[in-house]
């Protein structure tokens, strides 16, 4: 089973829930670095060796995606420069535990993470996504597992999919209908989730849908006109914004075959960013004990 840690969500998490007055030696704020470290140091306990890879978001301006949609995220502010700054420890945090850590200026760490898994079902390996953004449900396949971290119980692909009412792999088709706020994506004018979520327990894709519109009255579902006007009217619009939320899983990778467990652990390096920037007493003692030894 292959772990893949979506780590700017857990960087963002601590930024936001945990209080500033966590500072550096140097009197930086440290909050996004601690609320990550706590993250990391309790997955790395749960996951019992089994490779960990990090992927974390480089740029919320530069990703593909604004090439095909210049408003894409253009709702966000930017991270400011004391947060910046955090995500560069977080990862130094990470290389420090001998952990692979990906980024990239075009492709975010979601589809980072569409490319890892891909790889891995090449090996035919499971992937376990380590995540709370639910746009990643479209990477999961039978066998793999849906975590929200240290706390939340791993869902399975068949809870999964009980949990959403539909297949997770057409997750993008969804969000291309009713769209995605946070990403500053619109869907199909008037389509809201109880019918995407009825027409995508039916149909495999949005090729499939709008190929057979004719069919919708057929499947009960309340104002199928309307429903059926709707789509018709907002093909285009489908399309294009599927193009965002779809997972790009042919990004470049720096590794052939899925990387191995990390044996040992930068224990100086380790110590190094404790006494610069604080890990937490709990964190670091949890991290000592890879010294040496597996990721167990």
């Amino acid at each position: 089973m292959i772990h893949l840690f979506d780590a700017s969500i857990f960087v963002f998490r601590g930024w936001f829930a945990l209080p500033d007055s966590l500072r550096t030696a140097r009197g930086e704020p440290a909050n996004g670095f601690r609320g990550f470290a706590t993250a990391l140091a309790d997955t790395l306990d749960v996951v019992d060796g089994h490779p960990l890879i990090l992927c974390f978001d480089e740029s919320l301006t530069t990703s593909f995606r604004n090439e095909i949609e210049p408003t894409y995220k253009a709702n966000r502010e930017l991270p400011p420069p004391e947060l910046e700054a955090q995500f560069q420890w977080c990862r130094a945090l990470g290389e420090t535990l001998g952990l692979p850590c990906l980024s990239s200026d075009r492709f975010e760490a979601d589809d980072l993470m569409a490319s890892v898994a891909r790889l891995a079902r090449v090996e035919g390996q499971a992937v376990t996504l380590i995540s709370r953004d639910k746009d990643l449900a479209q990477l999961l396949r039978p066998g793999d597992l849906y975590w929200e971290g240290p706390g939340k119980t791993a869902r399975s692909y068949e809870e999964m999919r009980s949990k959403l009412g539909f297949p997770p792999e057409r997750m993008a088709d969804y969000l291309a209908l009713v769209g995605d706020p946070v990403d500053n994506i619109s869907g199909v004018r008037g389509i809201g989730g109880k019918s995407a979520e009825r027409l995508f327990a039916h149909y495999e894709d949005l090729e499939a849908l709008f190929a057979d519109l004719d069919g919708i009255p057929e499947l009960g579902l309340r104002g199928s006109a309307r429903i059926q006007r709707l789509l018709a009217e907002g093909r285009e619009q489908a399309f294009r914004a599927r193009e965002l939320t779809r997972l790009q899983d042919q990004a470049p990778l720096p590794f052939d075959t899925i990387p191995g467990t990390p044996t040992s652990v930068d224990m100086a390096g380790l110590l190094q960013l404790d006494a610069d920037i604080g890990l937490g007493a709990r964190n670091l003692a949890k991290l000592k004990r890879l010294h040496g030894g597996s990721l167990a």
